[in-house]
């Protein structure tokens, strides 16, 4: 518990005692949904902030937050975590993007004439 005084112009007339705000962690683990490897330079924009890569703890009080997890090659997984009286751990799978090979065959069906080489 915290005492605070607040004056005006220089008089003493008030004492306020403050109980400070209790915080929790929200830890995100974030994952490939295809093997399960760990994935640790994921940026996660956390309750409207965009951090950088690899930060994946941040400290709150209780409420609810809305998250993003994105990574190049991945989709975007869009959520929120609620945080009642305890710190929480979001486990996140991203997918892979779907990539795919294309293969063109070029032929030349017509004979050169003279001077097409």
């Amino acid at each position: 518990m915290y005492l605070h005084q607040i004056g005006i112009y220089g008089h003493w007339n008030k004492a306020i005692y403050v109980e400070p705000l209790e915080t929790y962690f929200v830890t995100f683990e974030v994952s490939d949904a295809n093997t399960g490897e760990e994935i640790d330079d994921a940026t996660i924009t956390f309750n409207g902030k965009e951090y950088d890569p690899g930060e994946y703890q941040f400290e709150v009080v209780l409420g609810t937050y809305e998250y993003i997890v994105e990574r190049d090659g991945y989709e975007t997984v869009e959520g929120e975590v609620e945080v009642v009286d305890a710190d929480v751990t979001v486990e996140v799978e991203i997918e892979p993007v779907a990539t795919y090979t294309v293969t063109f065959i070029v032929t030349n069906n017509l004979k050169p004439s003279c001077g097409d080489l």
